[in-house]
């Protein structure tokens, strides 16, 4: 107001004392007086004397509510609207101590506000007071708390597996998270593809090095993201992959002997460690070429065996390993023996396996053996690497002489077998001598 008085408001007063009302608080105002008579005659004002406008705090507002948001790490704060009106705004604070002993003072115009960025599992407090034109804060309103949502982290992407480095091994690589409260990856194995009974690990990287498994099965793997608050995502599109298998080393220490009986020979070997190894395959010829080489055992257990029923003459002995994914190894080195006689001959046929030929073959091969004189029962059946019979050619007695027995490549209900090594094991009587076979298609 204008001490000067120009422009100034009158009021009429029949007491000593007066209350002027509705003005702007905290502004200065000039007052004077002047008396009136009955007549209408008014006297000279009397000095002026002056006086801020009452400026109280504003009332303290209600009903404030703290609750999550809709996203991560965002809590919504409301509260009743101020009717002071000098109103000029809000200091909303926040404090994860409920005593706000060091509170963040938030200035905000609206009686609403959207707090974000904020740590995922920790409960904040809040408090509001309203603040006048003139700087006066209302006491503080209800405090509320509350803590930010956890939305679950999303779906990993970009799994993949792939067999290695190393036998056993598989490699598992997938695309990073980069979620703010992201915390770590459960990584589950199985080798059933719908997951029914998966074995689980934490890894907190984006790659996986799977070791010990069975060389040659099948893994397959899925990932899920784990954020700070323990939320979990739903799980990665699948992948899958072979356990490196790698052949088996070559067998060594391969010995052979005569043995203490006719037409015997005593042979040992350094026994294979390796976690799927699966059996053994000796071969036998009368050269060390090995141009017509002739398996004459399978050993599952041990590291020996004797052969027995020898003709007289030299024999070369190599050996190879096989694992359980039917991955066979190089050859052993080749060791050679001499023995004398052999107690299977007759007077005029002995018994043996004259020729397999063609071997490879594609389509069919044929089987030459000869029964001793005087004839003898005669088995021949064929066996898949595995061992499981797949076809009988021959089974009964035969007369002394040379015989040939021809094999399509079928097993005995006709169907077509796969290409591969099968064995052929001819039995003559007590005589018994097993061949390789290789079937190409």
């Amino acid at each position: 107001m204008d001490a000067g008085f120009v422009g100034a408001q009158s009021f009429d007063v029949y007491a000593e004392s007066f209350e002027v009302t509705g003005l702007t608080p905290g502004e200065v105002n000039f007052f004077r007086v002047s008396a009136v008579d009955a007549n209408g005659n008014e006297s000279q004002p009397s000095d002026f004397c002056s006086s801020p406008a009452a400026d109280y705090a504003p009332d303290a507002v209600g009903n404030l509510v703290a609750e999550p948001g809709g996203t991560d790490g965002v809590i919504e704060i409301t509260w009743d609207a101020s009717g002071a009106a000098d109103f000029d705004h809000y200091n909303l604070e926040r404090d994860t101590d409920p005593g706000f002993t060091s509170p963040t003072v938030i200035t905000e115009t609206m009686d609403f506000y959207s707090d974000m960025g904020l740590a995922i599992g920790t409960t904040y407090h809040y408090r509001v007071s309203v603040v006048d034109a003139g700087g006066n804060v209302s006491d503080p309103s209800n405090t509320d708390s509350a803590m930010p949502y956890d939305a679950p982290p999303g779906a990993p992407i970009g799994l993949t597996a792939a067999s290695g480095p190393a036998e056993g091994e598989i490699t598992v690589t997938w695309s990073a998270n980069t979620e703010p409260d992201f915390d770590r990856y459960t990584l589950q194995r199985d080798t059933d593809p719908s997951f029914g009974s998966p074995f689980e690990t934490d890894v907190f990287a984006e790659s996986y090095l799977d070791s010990g498994l069975t060389p040659g099965q099948t893994y397959h793997y899925r990932l899920i993201a784990v954020d700070a608050g323990g939320g979990t995502s739903a799980p990665s599109d699948p992948g899958s992959a072979v356990a490196l298998n790698i052949a088996p080393a070559a067998p060594t220490g391969l010995a052979a002997a005569p043995g203490l009986g006719d037409g015997e020979v005593d042979l040992s070997w350094d026994a294979n460690g390796e976690a799927d190894f699966d059996h053994y395959v000796l071969e036998r010829d009368t050269s060390d070429a090995f141009e017509v080489a002739t398996t004459v055992a399978e050993i599952v257990a041990g590291t020996s065996v004797t052969q027995t029923e020898l003709a007289a003459g030299t024999y070369y002995y190599r050996i190879f390993a096989v694992d359980a994914g039917a991955l066979v190894s190089v050859a052993s080195d080749t060791v050679d023996v001499t023995i004398e006689q052999t107690g299977v001959e007759d007077d005029l046929f002995v018994a043996s396996v004259s020729l397999i030929r063609p071997n490879p073959f594609t389509s069919e091969t044929s089987v030459r053996y000869t029964v001793p004189t005087g004839g003898s029962v005669t088995g021949i059946r064929l066996y898949d690497i595995r061992g499981r019979l797949v076809r009988t050619l021959e089974g009964g007695s035969r007369p002394g002489g040379e015989f040939e027995a021809a094999w399509d490549g079928r097993d005995d209900s006709g169907r077509r077998l796969p290409a591969g090594v099968y064995f052929c094991r001819v039995e003559i009587g007590e005589w018994n001598e097993t061949r390789k076979m290789v079937l190409i298609r």
